[in-house]
C-alpha cells in the first residue's frame, strides 16, 4: 500500500476520498472500495476527532498532507 508511513496515510485516505466522492455523485462503487469504506472510515474519523484540535479528515488529505509528503526527505523526517 505504500513504503513509509507517510505514504501508506497517502495511499488509504486517497482511496477513502475517492470512494466518498464517488458516493456522494452517485456513482456505483466497488465492492472492495465498500468494504475499505466499511472498515476503515469510522476509524479514520475517530483519530481526527480525537486530535488535540479536532480536524477533518478530508480537509488534513488536501491541505497539511501534502505538505508533510511533498518536501524534502530530511525536514520531513524532522517534522514526523
Amino acid at each position: 500500500m505504500g513504503d513509509t508511513p507517510e505514504g501508506r496515510v497517502k495511499k488509504l485516505l486517497g482511496k477513502l476520498h475517492s470512494i466518498t466522492t464517488s458516493k456522494k455523485r452517485g456513482s456505483k462503487v466497488a465492492k472492495n472500495g465498500d468494504l475499505l469504506l466499511h472498515n476503515f472510515m469510522q476509524q479514520v474519523e475517530k483519530i481526527f476527532k480525537t486530535l488535540p484540535k479536532s480536524l477533518e479528515w478530508r480537509s488534513f488529505y488536501n491541505n497539511d498532507l501534502p505538505l508533510i509528503t511533498d518536501i524534502y526527505e530530511e525536514i520531513r523526517k524532522i517534522s514526523v
